[in-house]
């Protein structure tokens, strides 16, 4: 896997960049405004499938240009864990790594 920041054609995105894609992300899959996302706000309290949090890690992947575990949105409490955890410089996207990230 691609270790690093959240990167973009080269560039460093920050968790506030990665915070918004999110948010207009799962507003989409779950059929709201974005206005109505809390980014604090557990995953599951958005009614996320599994299907669709699958869906939202492969559009992630593809927005990142790096490989992500299918489990993000199990593995991270809320867009606001997930986008932070993402923008650490270092970090690792394996399954591995995730352990107590998400916490």
């Amino acid at each position: 896997m691609n270790s690093g920041p959240a990167q973009i054609n080269g560039r460093q995105v920050s968790a506030d960049a990665v915070e918004r894609w999110l948010v207009a992300c799962v507003a989409r899959l779950v059929q709201l405004k974005p206005a109505d996302i809390d980014v604090e706000q557990p995953f599951a309290d958005f009614g996320l499938t599994s299907m669709a949090a699958v869906e939202m890690t492969g559009e992630l992947e593809e927005w990142l240009g790096r490989p992500l575990p299918a489990t993000l949105a199990w593995d991270f409490r809320n867009i606001a864990s997930l986008a932070r955890f993402l923008a650490q410089p270092g970090d690792s996207a394996s399954g591995a790594s995730l352990g107590a990230s998400g916490q």
